[in-house]
């Protein structure tokens, strides 16, 4: 094992997945950013890396089913679309409320939409109904458990390859 590998078991350089801001294992692209690029001369561990690049891609692609559906509840106006996406996100898998401000939504300090009372609740309602809609939770539970799959990668595949010795004869 060389040290760039070690470097990697030691502590695997890790990337949020944008808009819900989940943590992952770095995928090629960011590990070819990084001082551990040369894991990626390994054929074995490059193959392992591509895995998780698809799991990757999988995740965006729920993401951005779960915007276009928070788009279509929500509308446009005054509405922030990544952070209502977000807020819904963590809200179905974390729970939590969103905050009324003075002429505002948000949720961990993310404002989702700005406007009169009138609005805010109308969004609010919008919000608790796509919280309990069984195809948003769905979706947002195969985000979380792709993201929690990746780890499962990591830990199971390539800890593995870099760990288990050749066999003596």
């Amino acid at each position: 094992m060389n040290s760039a590998e070690r470097s990697f078991l030691e502590r695997t350089p890790s990337m949020k997945i944008e808009i819900v801001e989940e943590s992952v294992p770095c995928s090629t692209e960011c590990l070819k950013g990084s001082e551990l690029a040369e894991v990626l001369n390994d054929e074995s561990f490059r193959e392992q890396i591509e895995i998780l690049d698809s799991i990757i891609s999988l995740i965006r692609d729920n993401v951005d089913s779960l915007k276009a559906k928070v788009k279509d509840a929500l509308g446009n106006d005054g509405i922030s679309l990544e952070n209502a996406t977000y807020a819904i996100y963590h809200l179905v898998e974390e729970g939590g409320d969103v905050i009324f401000g003075t002429n505002y939504l948000k949720y961990n300090e993310r404002i989702i939409f700005e406007g009169d009372f009138n609005g805010m609740n109308s969004v609010y309602k919008k919000i608790a109904y796509m919280r309990d809609d069984p195809d948003v939770k769905s979706l947002c539970d195969q985000i979380r458990n792709l993201c929690e799959a990746t780890w499962r990668h990591v830990n199971k595949n390539l800890r593995k390859m870099f760990t288990s010795e050749p066999n003596e004869s």
